[in-house]
């Protein structure tokens, strides 16, 4: 989708949003802002919320690393390497065999009515939450009286791609795809356990970037931060992504002080939230 179809979609979902300067922003918490293309650079003299949205602070990605607070260290693809992806090409052969396996176990579709596929996705939440034990329990997805659980991913469907795989029919995962003008950011990877013998995410992943190949024009993939999981580390690398050192800079207070010198170019983190 394009950068305005993006912002329109996080502004149907509810979240707090205004633009200041030319940019959009979003403010995370209570006087504390963010852009709203978060992934976007920015300039110092441009990258000014409004004060009643950011009296706490902002941040915001920059080129210059001498100007930089701190550094996000995400998974990232460039444009090249999407532009040359090649699954012949990739070292690892055990990663080649997973992906020919998963092609050859599931269907992999970009489904475009979330609705369609509540009880799939409603299973496959509650099976992610059991085997990772973190996040909601999984009795959360349970509760369609509040109706929490679902309004949470018909909201994010408003600004998101589902990519899904099946097995035999049965849902066995999907990926949540940001595509935002040129870049594209990977956000919720979700799997049934049962399932996962069939390399369900490896065909999805496969089949995104034989997609934005076809597309064109895309300058980068996020693939998330450095795990605690050194196997999802390695997943990432092998298909090719790699960790990178972003700049991004922190103001404070509306951007009247700067953040403290002392924690300038030192503190590094995954990926903004």
């Amino acid at each position: 989708m394009t950068k305005e179809e993006y912002i329109e979609g996080k502004m149907k979902s509810g979240f707090k949003l205004h633009k200041s300067h030319g940019v959009w922003w979003e403010t995370s918490r209570k006087g504390y802002c963010k852009p709203a293309l978060m992934y976007e650079p920015l300039s110092p003299k441009e990258a000014r919320p409004s004060f009643s949205q950011s009296y706490i602070g902002y941040n915001y990605r920059v080129k210059d690393k001498s100007k930089a607070s701190g550094f996000w260290m995400p998974f990232i693809m460039g444009e090249e390497g999407i532009k040359n992806w090649s699954l012949d090409d990739l070292k690892s052969g055990n990663r080649r065999r997973r992906i020919r396996k998963g092609l050859r176990e599931n269907e992999v579709q970009k489904i475009d009515n979330v609705e369609d596929h509540k009880e799939s996705i409603r299973r496959i939440l509650k099976s992610t939450a059991i085997r990772n034990g973190h996040g909601y329990p999984p009795e959360f997805y349970d509760d369609d009286e509040s109706g929490a659980w679902w309004k949470v991913i018909t909201d994010v469907a408003n600004y998101t791609e589902f990519w899904c795989s099946f097995s035999e029919g049965t849902m066995s995962a999907y990926i949540c795809l940001h595509v935002i003008g040129d870049r594209v950011i990977v956000d919720g990877v979700k799997s049934d356990t049962d399932l996962l013998q069939t390399s369900p995410i490896d065909a999805i992943v496969y089949s995104i970037l034989t997609n934005l190949q076809k597309r064109g024009g895309i300058k980068e993939m996020w693939y998330g931060g450095k795990s605690t999981r050194p196997t999802l580390d390695s997943f990432k690398e092998s298909f090719g992504f790699e960790i990178v050192e972003v700049p991004f800079k922190t103001e404070m207070l509306g951007g009247i002080m700067p953040y403290p010198k002392f924690l300038n170019n030192w503190i590094k983190r995954g990926v903004p939230k």
